[in-house]
């Protein structure tokens, strides 16, 4: 059995089915990297925040969909990418110890809630070639450790906020 498993890399293979929900019953797991294969379905299924101590989730290069779910808040990297996921990105926001975000190239669509700011630790957050739409919110200059913000390709509008780090 798997119960007592760390880390699980099955990325950049030909994998074509759905994740089981049964993953969600490792709670010892820490690493799921699962990138860059074409598994399909959505993560409806999985109990994400029973993984409690899940600090990397790699999902991103696939052929998932439908609506964000519960993940832990023990995440520190998130990478969604490359998916056909929809809906909002403002769950995440919960999620305060992510330190690397990417959520780019689905279809996710709505604001940028200002509820960004909870993302303290955040270093990296790709959002680019969404739906994203409104303005900027001016809470990011609360995002001091932030190092790359790349929201290029989305349906954002008003002004850039004075407040972005110059880099």
């Amino acid at each position: 059995a798997l119960t007592h498993c760390r880390s699980i890399n099955l990325a950049s293979n030909y994998l074509s089915s759905t994740i089981p929900p049964s993953i969600g019953g490792l709670e010892n797991l820490e690493v799921l990297s699962l990138y860059e294969n074409s598994l399909t379905g959505d993560l409806e299924g999985i109990d994400f925040p029973q993984m409690q101590r899940l600090e990397a989730l790699y999902v991103d290069q696939n052929e998932l969909h439908g609506e964000l779910v519960d993940f832990p808040v023990s995440l520190v990297d998130l990478r969604l990418g490359s998916n056909n996921f929809h809906g909002h990105i403002d769950p995440l926001f919960h999620l305060t110890n992510l330190i690397n975000l990417e959520v780019d190239s689905n279809a996710f669509s709505g604001t940028i809630s200002p509820f960004i700011y909870q993302l303290q630790q955040l270093e990296v957050l790709a959002a680019n070639s969404n739906y994203l739409s409104g303005t900027i919110p001016f809470m990011v200059d609360r995002l001091k450790n932030i190092r790359v913000l790349y929201l290029d390709n989305n349906e954002l509008s008003g002004t850039i906020p004075s407040s972005l780090p110059p880099n």
